[in-house]
Formats: structure tokens, C-alpha cells, sequence
């Protein structure tokens, strides 16, 4: 995937080493989900699929146990990912909280 953004972007001599460029792994990442934000059309599905991969989140919205109009997920059944959206999509936006740690 990396590889082929990175020619959509026209990295020149891109190689996986440059993922651990900050400036390269945010620029690749954040076209990435660009792109799925433009063919899923909603972020929550995008989400998921950046993190769990494109052939899962469509299979999840061909399945009526996870998907009821085909376009939005009701329900993500890989564990994983449900928390990476919950972190990724409701933390920024203050609706989820991490449980605080004491400090003892």
C-alpha cells in the first residue's frame, strides 16, 4: 500500500525505510485515509478500514450483522479495531475518555 501511495504521490525513491521519516509516514498516512474517506464516505468506515484493510470493512458492509444500508458499520467485529476507532475517532473529540491512571 506504501509503495503505491508513494508513487500517487511522487516520492521519489521511496523505499520502506523512509516510513520511518516522520514527515514521509504522516504524509503517506494521512493521504491514505484521504482516500478512504473519499470511498467509503464516512470517517467511522474509513477508519476502520485503515486500520483492519479495505477487503475486511467491505465484506463487514456486505453482512447485514454489521452493516444495515451497506455504507456504515452498526457493529466491528474485530476487537482491535473497534478500540483503534474509539481512540482515533471519539478521543479528539472528547466523547471517549481513557480510564485515568492513579498515581500512587
Amino acid at each position: 500500500t506504501a509503495e503505491m501511495l508513494a508513487e500517487d504521490l511522487e516520492i521519489e525513491n521511496y523505499t520502506v525505510q523512509m516510513l520511518y521519516e516522520p514527515k514521509t509516514n504522516i504524509r503517506l498516512g494521512v493521504y491514505y485515509l484521504g482516500r478512504l474517506i473519499e470511498k467509503f464516505e464516512d470517517t467511522i468506515t474509513a477508519l476502520a478500514a485503515y486500520n483492519a484493510g479495505t477487503g475486511n470493512v467491505s465484506a463487514w458492509l456486505n453482512n447485514p450483522d454489521y452493516s444495515e444500508d451497506g455504507k456504515t458499520l452498526k457493529n466491528i467485529p474485530y476487537p482491535e479495531t473497534q478500540n483503534y476507532n474509539k481512540k482515533s475517532f471519539l478521543q479528539p473529540q472528547g466523547i471517549f475518555q481513557p480510564p485515568k491512571k492513579s498515581i500512587n
